[in-house]
């Protein structure tokens, strides 16, 4: 799933909890190397 702070949230369907060996503990930060970028 995505967020509306540009994460990308990979989950585990049967438990809910966060796939691990996906990206940082199961996040990626869709904003890494796009320089500033402002909330909103």
């Amino acid at each position: 799933m995505t967020t509306v702070d540009a994460r990308l949230i990979e989950l585990d369907a049967k438990t809910g909890e966060l796939c691990h060996d996906f990206g940082n503990g199961g996040i990626v930060d869709l904003k890494t190397g796009m320089g500033e970028v402002k909330d909103g």
